[in-house]
């Protein structure tokens, strides 16, 4: 019988991401700054944004803190060069 770690078996399934530097401007005149997150195999800000099945998107803020933001509420996204 083949044993696996749960440590091995849960990197193996999750796919890897990186932070792609942005600013997104709320519709309530909130603007933040930060990472969001898109996969390592090409796919790019363009295509998070245009894949509507996440409600939420996750952002790191510049401060460091993790959050989560509407795409309802999204009003400009401008990615960092």
């Amino acid at each position: 019988m083949k044993s696996y770690s749960a440590a091995t078996t849960l990197n193996s399934t999750r796919a890897t991401k990186e932070g792609v530097a942005a600013t997104v401007h709320l519709t309530d005149g909130t603007v933040l700054s930060g990472e969001l997150y898109v996969f390592k195999t090409g796919q790019r800000l363009q295509d998070l944004l245009n894949d509507g099945t996440r409600k939420f998107l996750p952002m790191r803020t510049s401060a460091g803190a993790l959050t989560f933001i509407n795409r309802d509420f999204m009003k400009l996204i401008t990615e960092a060069e």
